[in-house]
Protein backbone atom coordinates (compact mmCIF):
# COMPACT_ATOMS: atom_id res chain seq x y z
CA UNK A 1 0.00 0.00 0.00
CA UNK A 2 2.93 2.58 0.89
CA UNK A 3 4.25 1.45 -2.71
CA UNK A 4 1.09 3.12 -4.39
CA UNK A 5 0.63 5.96 -2.41
CA UNK A 6 4.44 6.62 -2.96
CA UNK A 7 4.26 6.08 -6.72
CA UNK A 8 0.43 8.22 -7.16
CA UNK A 9 2.67 11.08 -5.38
CA UNK A 10 5.66 11.12 -7.68
CA UNK A 11 3.41 11.25 -10.60
CA UNK A 12 3.41 15.02 -10.89
CA UNK A 13 6.95 15.25 -10.81
CA UNK A 14 8.06 13.32 -14.43
CA UNK A 15 5.00 15.93 -15.42
CA UNK A 16 6.56 18.85 -14.20
CA UNK A 17 9.98 18.04 -15.08
CA UNK A 18 9.10 16.89 -18.63
CA UNK A 19 6.98 19.85 -19.10
CA UNK A 20 10.35 21.87 -17.92
CA UNK A 21 12.48 20.30 -20.05
CA UNK A 22 10.32 20.26 -23.13
CA UNK A 23 10.12 24.42 -22.65
CA UNK A 24 14.23 24.48 -21.87
CA UNK A 25 14.59 22.32 -25.57
CA UNK A 26 12.80 25.03 -27.26
CA UNK A 27 14.39 27.92 -25.73
CA UNK A 28 17.48 25.46 -26.66
CA UNK A 29 16.08 25.99 -30.12
CA UNK A 30 15.40 29.90 -29.98
CA UNK A 31 19.15 30.55 -28.68
CA UNK A 32 20.54 28.98 -31.38
CA UNK A 33 18.21 30.31 -34.25
CA UNK A 34 19.04 33.79 -32.63
CA UNK A 35 22.59 33.21 -32.62
CA UNK A 36 23.16 31.85 -35.72
CA UNK A 37 21.19 34.68 -37.28
CA UNK A 38 22.74 37.29 -36.03
CA UNK A 39 26.00 36.13 -37.00
CA UNK A 40 24.71 35.88 -40.52
CA UNK A 41 23.78 39.19 -40.14
CA UNK A 42 27.24 40.48 -39.24
CA UNK A 43 25.96 41.40 -35.49
CA UNK A 44 27.52 40.86 -32.37
CA UNK A 45 26.11 37.34 -31.81
CA UNK A 46 25.46 37.93 -27.39
CA UNK A 47 23.81 41.05 -28.00
CA UNK A 48 20.14 40.93 -28.59
CA UNK A 49 17.57 38.01 -27.20
CA UNK A 50 20.48 35.49 -27.59
CA UNK A 51 21.34 36.07 -24.08
CA UNK A 52 18.03 36.14 -22.40
CA UNK A 53 17.05 32.48 -24.53
CA UNK A 54 20.55 31.29 -22.99
CA UNK A 55 19.42 32.23 -19.31
CA UNK A 56 15.82 30.93 -19.85
CA UNK A 57 17.35 27.79 -21.48
CA UNK A 58 19.02 27.11 -18.35
CA UNK A 59 16.32 28.00 -15.91
CA UNK A 60 14.07 25.70 -17.59
CA UNK A 61 16.29 22.89 -18.78
CA UNK A 62 18.47 21.97 -15.67
CA UNK A 63 15.54 22.13 -13.45
CA UNK A 64 13.33 19.47 -15.75
CA UNK A 65 15.85 17.21 -15.97
CA UNK A 66 16.84 17.01 -12.08
CA UNK A 67 13.22 16.85 -11.84
CA UNK A 68 13.19 13.75 -14.34
CA UNK A 69 16.16 12.25 -12.64
CA UNK A 70 14.50 12.55 -9.11
CA UNK A 71 11.32 10.19 -10.40
CA UNK A 72 13.76 7.83 -11.37
CA UNK A 73 15.67 7.62 -8.63
CA UNK A 74 12.25 7.63 -6.81
CA UNK A 75 10.95 4.98 -8.91
CA UNK A 76 13.53 2.92 -7.93
CA UNK A 77 12.89 2.11 -4.60
CA UNK A 78 14.93 5.24 -2.59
Amino acid sequence: MNDIVANLSAQPILGVGTVLFVIGLGFAVLFGLSFRIRAVLNKRAWNGPTGPFFILMLLTLIPGIALIGLQLWLSQGH
